[in-house]
């Protein structure tokens, strides 16, 4: 049970995004409802992030930072459709600019677009980044390789390479230890 607990935030942050899409297809039609909603998603998410946010940076168990770097790869990989859902979307308005009435508001959606995901993206890096912190202040890691993986965790594509980098190198010195 106190392990379910401990799981519980970034369980919340792997499933969020998907939140988002199953609220648009089974809410109402009212426009009123759905702009409701949405309001309460958005002041949500900033809730959502800023919680495990925190909670990466407060995690405390007795093999934290493969516990840590696991939650890591793991909400990379469930956030991989997500982002590429919202790319796909991102292209198809890129498109849609030929159309005059879309020249204004395609900019706008991919702008927030990009937002949304390099927000998502940082969020769950922090997993990644407070795992690589505990590491090195119990020299388990180098200095060296924890600032490399947690500049990568900052970037589309190499934040997924170096989070199985991370998970494979805490796995590794987990083993060690045992």
């Amino acid at each position: 049970m106190k392990k379910l607990r401990r799981m519980l935030l970034p369980m919340i942050l792997m499933i969020w995004p998907y939140l988002f899409f199953l609220l648009m297809v089974f809410s109402d039609t009212n426009e009123d409802v759905m702009y409701a909603i949405l309001w309460v998603y958005i002041g949500l998410t900033g809730v959502v992030y800023l919680a495990n946010t925190i909670y990466a940076f407060v995690y405390k168990s007795e093999r934290t930072c493969y516990e840590l770097a696991q939650y890591d790869l793991a909400a990379k990989l469930i956030h991989i459709p997500f982002y590429v859902l919202v790319f796909g979307f991102g292209v198809l308005m890129f498109f849609a600019m030929v159309v005059p009435a879309l020249v204004l508001v395609s900019p706008l959606v991919i702008t927030i677009l990009f937002v949304v995901d390099v927000c998502l993206m940082l969020t769950s890096s922090m997993y990644g980044a407070s795992a690589l912190i505990k590491a090195a202040a119990q020299r388990k890691v180098s200095v060296k390789y924890a600032v490399l993986h947690i500049v990568l965790h900052c970037f589309f594509l190499t934040d997924v390479i170096s989070a199985f980098c991370v998970f494979f190198k805490m796995r590794g010195v987990r083993k060690r230890e045992l």
